[in-house]
């Protein structure tokens, strides 16, 4: 996923942004494998992924700001606020209520 919040090192909540989905879901398949498989005979099935950006379906959003100019998101890296109403976990839908939101407070 390109994330200019996560490149530009603003925002590093997504701590394996870095590092390409299909990796990340191979990796977390080979964990859960060496934890379950030894403890439990079972049949292992292909994992069923998701698309990499767009597929958030809730967001957890701090008011910061100033009243006359709130912004929605997380404090960056030097404390500054950082809105992340563009951010691209989130579908276009989700992004705009989150843009109507942040200017309607």
């Amino acid at each position: 996923m390109q994330c200019e919040f996560f490149i530009e090192k603003r925002c590093t909540s997504c701590h394996q942004c870095a590092q390409p989905y299909s990796q990340q879901v191979e990796n977390k398949d080979q964990q859960l494998r060496e934890l379950i498989a030894p403890a439990m005979d079972v049949q292992w099935l292909s994992p069923v992924t998701s698309a990499d950006t767009a597929f958030r379906n809730k967001a957890k959003m701090v008011v910061l700001g100033a009243a006359h100019a709130p912004i929605l998101g997380i404090e960056d890296a030097q404390g500054q606020p950082l809105s992340l109403v563009t951010c691209p976990l989130y579908p276009q839908p989700m992004q705009e209520l989150l843009a109507y939101l942040e200017n309607w407070i």
